[in-house]
């Protein structure tokens, strides 16, 4: 029973570290939307969230939600991680 408690906490802290971790914000990324090129429908509805972050006033009086995320899908090498820039 020791051995399974203490193999239990080892555990917990091996994973609550991860879980304590919060992402830092500080760093901007010197990549600009204008830099992103050949996916122009992705590029396009990311200009819409931005645009509907940026001024939600606009959005919320005609009826609409300002999404929560962005799933970005595709092979790799077609600029996803570039776009999430």
């Amino acid at each position: 029973v020791d051995l399974n408690l203490r193999r239990a906490l080892m555990y917990w802290q091996y994973f609550s570290q991860f879980y304590r971790q919060r992402p830092s914000f500080d760093e901007v990324p010197d990549v600009s939307l204008d830099e992103v090129a050949g996916i122009g429908p992705a590029k396009a509805e990311a200009v819409e969230i931005i645009e509907c972050l940026t001024s939600p006033v606009r959005f919320v009086s005609v009826g609409a939600r300002c999404p929560r995320g962005l799933l970005l899908t595709g092979p790799p090498g077609n600029g996803k991680t570039m776009l999430a820039r």
